[in-house]
């Protein structure tokens, strides 16, 4: 029902366009008798979606069928028992998409011709979506997580073992093996393989190292989003061993050491979560480094209208928006080049924080929603330019 939020999911989000499209947020109560107060407020959002779409030409059956999925959790039956802080709620005709959110966000209903994804901002700020390896003989997982969940993935080329990826059936009996638990000795047990030594030991290297190639290939084109830091869990031993057999520039230095054939989803998570938590952090402050150094020259600025001419343009590197700004509200035609900034919203306006926070994701650039006064100028939004 609900999804994890990472960039891969907000960047689908931001190339989404269609008419109408509703976004709502919910901030939701969490203890006592306020909880009640969760399924009257998400009726009354629903209740003003409608209204927007009925502005729009669509008649009552068709905005119903858009909102159907979220109408169906007013009930609260799947959600309020334990609700998060907030809940996000994404529909457009045949499309339907809801997030568990760990912040608060503002209340509010938005029906546009994109969806409205800028509340979402400062959540992947430092706790985008990574990927946990986790390896042995006898099996593979691929994990995607962040500091909320974790889910598995398939990938079609992904062998499920070491028989898997090299066709053999099983390994012969003069290899030794780790117990069927992580303290074991060594001994003539079911677990993980190793040779006697000599030629026994180097043919199986030899193998490992060809498993491990076959597992890096169906990474290096198969993971969803190609940006996220990748963890290896694996025992001590195979560690060095994947780590020049797949030349993955997204494995991180640091592993989650031991078999994970004796842990869970969820403690590979957790565990996995401590390396890559000061990663994702290190991304924004490289950039806002950059964007110090580069300051006063021509590829930096601070003008809106700017950003949102560039951000059109693809020409936005890195985009910086504080992540507690109010909208702003103006329009842009990029044919004549210009943009007008209101100071209040006046028919046809968008909220242009909002336009420069999507076109840059769509045209490959990167978003931080930066907590307020990180920004080395006085300012609410900011960027860094390619060219």
């Amino acid at each position: 029902m609900f999804e994890i939020l990472g960039r891969e999911q907000l960047a689908d989000l931001a190339v989404y366009e269609a008419e109408p499209c509703v976004s709502i947020y919910l901030p939701t109560y969490r203890l006592g008798a306020e909880k009640r107060q969760n399924s009257l407020v998400l009726r009354r959002l629903l209740h003003s979606a409608e209204e927007q779409l009925r502005d729009r030409g669509l008649d009552r059956d068709e905005a119903a069928e858009i909102l159907a999925p979220a109408e169906g959790l007013i009930d609260g039956s799947e959600i309020w028992p334990y609700p998060s802080a907030g809940l996000a709620f994404f529909a457009a005709a045949g499309v339907y998409r809801a997030f568990q959110l760990d912040l608060s966000p503002k209340e509010g209903v938005t029906v546009a011709d994109r969806f409205a994804i800028r509340p979402l901002l400062p959540l992947v700020e430092a706790d985008g979506s990574f990927y946990i390896l986790a390896l042995s003989i006898r099996h593979v997982r691929l994990l995607e997580a962040d500091r909320r969940g974790v889910r598995r993935l398939d990938l079609p080329r992904l062998p499920a073992n070491i028989r898997d990826a090299l066709g053999v059936s099983e390994y012969s009996s003069d290899l030794q093996v780790h117990g069927a638990s992580p303290s074991a000795a060594l001994g003539k047990r079911k677990g993980i393989v190793h040779g006697h030594g000599g030629a026994g030991q180097d043919h199986f290297k030899r193998d490992l190292v060809n498993y491990f190639r076959k597992v890096a290939d169906a990474l290096r084109h198969g993971l969803p989003d190609q940006e996220a830091p990748l963890v290896l869990a694996a025992v001590e031993e195979y560690l060095p061993l994947y780590r020049t057999a797949s030349g993955d520039p997204r494995l991180l230095d640091q592993p989650v050491r031991g078999n994970p054939d004796f842990s869970t989803d969820e403690e590979l998570r957790q565990k996995a979560w401590s390396v890559v938590e000061p990663k994702l952090l290190d991304r924004r402050e490289r950039d806002l480094a950059r964007f110090g150094k580069l300051r006063g020259g021509t590829r930096t600025t601070t003008d809106l209208a700017e950003i949102v001419l560039a951000a059109h343009d693809g020409r936005v590197e890195t985009l910086f928006v504080d992540e507690q700004a109010e909208e702003r509200w103006g329009s842009c035609d990029t044919v004549r080049r210009e943009a007008w900034i209101h100071e209040g919203r006046v028919p046809g306006d968008e909220d242009l924080l909002e336009r420069a926070a999507v076109d840059t994701l769509t045209r490959g650039g990167v978003v931080h929603a930066v907590p307020p006064g990180a920004l080395p100028v006085p300012t609410r939004v900011a960027a860094t330019l390619r060219f």
